[in-house]
């Protein structure tokens, strides 16, 4: 497993101070020189180490000498219960070649056990407490090293998301992050209506990243309201240039309006609301401009401060979208409980309706249900005119998928807007509904 380095630090453990002084919120890379002390048993310790190259031994005082308690290498995790408890270290740990460690502080891990379901937490520390009181307690003999030296599948995962992690703050601070749009289209004129804003990450060793990549270690990590600030200044600017390039095409100058996703966490956030606002003042955007896509999901935690939140930005004109809409167990209640413009079908009825009755059936309900409350409809996923058509001739407001064109970035989708042409796209579902009945 290879490491980026953002920070080395060569010496003994009193250098590492100087680290720790650093911003909480990076993972820092430390080296020691082979013979050097990494910590010593007895002294305060509140992080632990990940050995990313090297070998090190664990060792602890017994009958007037030093017992080696182990040998561990790469991949392998020293002074864990500084993380859980912090206090006086048990062994004493020093490095038998050149060594580099990924430090971790117990601030990073704190922040992740706390989101622990409540007897989860209870059962951890238990077992924790236990383990180091075992540690204290145990004589020489009774402790060959053994517990500290295997590696698992879900350490390795765990690593991986640390360093995810690292690359994920180092490309959000040097500007790695951008927005390709997906066109959301009228179904009933063929018109370019909007987009959806998609996240990418232009990695500097991987190349262009979908969401898929890195969302999900973005919303473990405590990043996504960074990764969603990016998104909103992005699409607020741009929607100007969306503007500017309308312009110059007279059968499809209408104005345009971009939609993105949110989790739960941005709702959450102190800033968030504000935020938003600012950017709506800043950029002068004209109520409908933007909408904020929000999933069940996102919104299990506490629903009513969502719900507080999300209309007070509809009232100062962001529409609000359930996406994904009908996937969930609870759906139909966030129709009564959040200030709602806007529900997306999910691509999986889209996609199955050629095939099933049953995919029919829901879609056909979920439209008379937004009818009856006044509210749009974009369907995802539309890949063939005959869904357009079929989705079309139930009154479906607007259609998104691979059928108008996949996600592209910012110049590309402006050279959509120039020529778009709602005629003939109009023409490429106006047909009767055929494949699909």
């Amino acid at each position: 497993m290879n490491f980026t380095k953002f920070q080395c630090v060569s010496g003994k453990h009193t250098q590492l101070k100087q680290v720790y002084k650093m911003t909480l919120s990076d993972f820092q890379t430390v080296s020691f020189s082979a013979g050097e002390t990494i910590f010593r048993e007895g002294e305060q310790g509140d992080c632990s180490y990940v050995i990313i190259a090297g070998n090190v031994s664990v060792h602890k005082k017994g009958e007037g000498k030093q017992i080696k308690l182990a040998e561990l290498g790469s991949n392998q995790m020293i002074g864990e219960m500084g993380l859980v408890s912090p206090g006086h270290r048990t062994a004493s740990v020093t490095a038998i070649t050149d060594c580099d460690l990924l430090l971790i502080e117990q601030s990073q891990f704190t922040r992740r056990r706390s989101e622990l379901d409540p007897v989860m937490k209870m059962v951890f520390d238990v077992i924790l407490t236990r383990f180091r009181n075992t540690l204290h307690s145990m004589g020489n003999e009774d402790y060959d090293g053994s517990a500290n030296t295997y590696v698992t599948s879900e350490m390795t995962k765990a690593l991986s998301q640390l360093q995810l992690e690292t690359e994920i703050r180092r490309g959000v601070s040097v500007g790695e992050f951008e927005l390709h749009y997906q066109p959301i289209v009228c179904l009933k004129t063929g018109k370019l209506s909007g987009a959806e804003g998609l996240m990418r990450w232009n990695h500097p060793t991987r190349g262009l990243l979908p969401p898929s990549e890195f969302i999900p270690t973005a919303e473990a990590g405590n990043l996504i309201f960074d990764l969603t600030q990016i998104a909103i200044d992005q699409a607020c600017q741009e929607l100007q240039e969306f503007g500017i390039a309308s312009l110059k095409n007279i059968d499809n100058n209408n104005p345009l309006f971009v939609t993105l996703n949110v989790s739960g966490r941005d709702l959450e956030h102190d800033r968030f609301y504000d935020r938003v606002c600012k950017n709506l003042t800043d950029y002068g955007l004209q109520p409908g401009s933007l909408k904020l896509e929000v999933t069940e999901t996102s919104l299990m935690n506490d629903v009513e401060t969502c719900r507080e939140k999300l209309s007070h930005l509809k009232e100062r004109g962001v529409g609000i979208a359930i996406d994904d809409f009908g996937t969930g167990y609870s759906s139909m209640s966030y129709l009564a409980k959040l200030p709602l413009s806007t529900l997306k079908i999910d691509r999986s009825f889209i996609v199955e309706m050629s095939e099933s009755f049953q995919a029919r059936k829901i879609v056909k309900a979920i439209l008379r249900l937004a009818d009856e409350l006044d509210l749009t409809v974009v369907a995802e996923g539309i890949e063939s005119g005959e869904e357009a058509r079929y989705l079309r001739d139930l009154n479906c407001t607007y259609g998104q998928g691979f059928l108008y064109s996949e996600a592209v970035p910012l110049v590309q989708f402006k050279k959509l807007i120039k020529n778009w042409n709602s005629h003939r796209e109009y023409q490429n579902f106006s047909g009767k509904t055929a494949a699909i009945g």
